[in-house]
């Protein structure tokens, strides 16, 4: 018996798993032909892909601060 299509909500679950391989080949497939009929869940997979793909590849240090831009906030530090 073949098992019932996932609903959105149940691929949107499985997403975190699936993207880390956790799934069985079988829960795997029923995800993949989901995503293929239903372009709002493939577009969110891909999106959410993409974020966490940034998201391991660190954040960008921050831009280095002047020197000028210093002087005026400690400038503006009211001394006690």
């Amino acid at each position: 018996m073949t098992p019932e299509p996932l609903k959105c909500a149940e691929v949107l679950a499985l997403l975190p798993h699936y993207l880390d391989g956790e799934l069985t080949p079988e829960l795997r497939a029923r995800v993949e032909a989901h995503a293929a009929t239903c372009p709002a869940c493939a577009n969110f997979a891909q999106a959410y892909s993409d974020l966490i793909a940034q998201l391991q590849g660190g954040v960008p240090p921050a831009p280095p601060t002047s020197d000028t831009f210093l002087d005026r906030l400690r400038d503006s530090i009211p001394l006690k």
